[in-house]
């Protein structure tokens, strides 16, 4: 039973690590893309927009895409920050044990996601916003 119960908790840890390692490649293959799609839209800008509408959209699409890639970052930021706080628990938990066995059998402490959370819905709300005001910048672009 106690080798059941250890192999379940190996396992569930290796899940919970892959997953923490592939949200975190995920946030940085989204910001990589997202700064590629800022820098493409500042290339192919036409030189003279043919009207305020698009103006101001094209302002809005470059301000909204910006914001997002900057609160990609902070939660990028978070992630590691994470990484280096769970760390420091397990090491915590190790030096417990060590010194007292009997007592520190069951580690349950959990790392605090802090205002990651926050910062992830901000961010994605913005790349959102971004992608939904490109679409209507191309609709007044090609109006004229």
């Amino acid at each position: 039973m106690i080798d059941d119960i250890k192999k379940s908790t190996l396992e569930f840890i290796g899940s919970q690590q892959k997953s923490e390692e592939v949200y975190f490649s995920f946030l940085r293959h989204l910001t990589t893309l997202c700064i590629g799609f800022l820098g493409l839209l500042i290339g192919l800008k036409p030189e003279k927009l043919p009207n305020h509408y698009s103006e101001l959209l094209f302002f809005v699409t470059i301000s909204s895409l910006s914001l997002g890639i900057l609160f990609l970052s902070i939660c990028i930021f978070y992630e590691t920050k994470n990484a280096r706080i769970e760390m420091k628990v397990r090491r915590q938990f190790i030096i417990d044990y060590i010194d007292n066995p009997s007592d520190n059998k069951f580690q349950i402490k959990q790392v605090p996601k802090g205002f990651r959370s926050v910062f992830e819905v901000i961010s994605f709300g913005l790349l959102i916003s971004s992608i939904l005001c490109i679409i209507v910048y191309s609709y007044f672009l090609t109006i004229t």
